[in-house]
């Protein structure tokens, strides 16, 4: 996951979708797994990654982040 956490690791993998759903989350802190890191930066890189390549649509499931995310500029409209 640590490679992940960038808008370069992700932009390749998003080539051709249309639609990203990220699920990802932990419940307790774990090895090199931080909340931070999966809860927020990841996400962020790939929402970034997502509507740099065109992306048209993304669900984020997990309430507890949403409003979080809704926040950033230029994701507002594929939230």
């Amino acid at each position: 996951m640590r490679q992940d956490l960038t808008e370069e690791a992700w932009l390749p993998r998003l080539q051709g979708i249309d639609l990203v759903i990220n699920a990802v989350g932990i419940i307790r802190e774990q090895g090199d797994q931080r909340f931070d890191s999966l809860h927020r930066d990841a996400p962020i890189a790939l929402f970034r990654a997502a509507q740099r390549a065109g992306v048209k649509k993304i669900i984020q499931i997990g309430i507890v982040l949403l409003m979080v995310f809704k926040r950033i500029p230029g994701l507002e409209g594929l939230l």
